[in-house]
């Protein structure tokens, strides 16, 4: 039997466990700004991959969560500044993406100072609202940024991570089968929408180390172009 804990702590008391190779720790991670600032009373986003680091020492797979990926100023280099110390510190055996959900803009705006966010983010929420209201839950109404702004956050996260490692499954959580259908390249994992599709994500219950997919996976050449900096 396999446990998975998710945790966005540094506080660990599982170091001298005899976990017999059957537990895998998952951290939910979240970039500089995000984990300092959105995210107070938790761990800074450093100190997650160095908790991370320790687990895996002791013998424990480790996997990470990007959840929730919000677009705050500047989120191309705090991720890009997350990804790389992923990979200096650790292996982990697969990464998820999970945009910003749960909810629409007006209770989006209760929640977070929309003053941090990357304002062309905010333009994009603002205007997809009022389509995005009439779409139930699983058609991408369960998301304030509209799909092709969720989209471009998931190209560049994804190219970033893929610079660093370009085998390592990564699974986008809680997205739509056209967001996994555009993404399907990338991911290396070939999607029929009709049928049962074979991918590796982070906490389902097929997804143990002795998943096909778990020792890599072969991405192919990108729907996209290389994406660009929004400035």
């Amino acid at each position: 039997m396999k446990s998975t804990w998710a945790r966005a702590t540094t506080s660990i008391d599982l170091l001298d466990l005899d976990h017999k190779g059957k537990t895998i720790l998952q951290w939910s991670l979240s970039p500089r700004t995000q984990s300092t600032i959105l995210e107070p009373e938790t761990a800074r986003w450093d100190e997650r991959v160095e908790a991370a680091q320790r687990c895996q020492d002791a013998g424990y797979i480790v996997r990470f969560r990007f959840s929730p990926v919000i677009p705050v100023k500047n989120w191309q280099a705090e991720y890009a500044e997350l990804v790389e110390l992923i990979f200096a510190r650790t292996q982990p055996d697969v990464i998820s993406l999970c945009a910003f959900g749960w909810m629409n803009v007006e209770t989006a705006r209760g929640c977070i100072d929309f003053s941090l966010l990357d304002p062309h983010f905010v333009s994009a929420m603002d205007s997809a609202a009022p389509f995005l209201a009439v779409r139930g839950f699983a058609g991408g109404g369960g998301h304030p940024i509209p799909h092709d702004a969720r989209a471009y956050l998931f190209k560049v996260i994804i190219d970033q991570i893929r610079g660093c490692h370009s085998t390592i499954p990564i699974a986008l959580c809680l997205e739509t089968v056209e967001m996994w259908a555009l993404f399907e390249r990338e991911l290396g994992v070939r999607l029929n929408p009709y049928k049962k599709s074979n991918y590796y994500c982070n906490c389902g219950p097929l997804c143990t180390p002795e998943h096909s997919l778990s020792e890599g996976v072969t991405p192919g050449k990108s729907w996209f172009g290389e994406a660009p900096l929004i400035l």
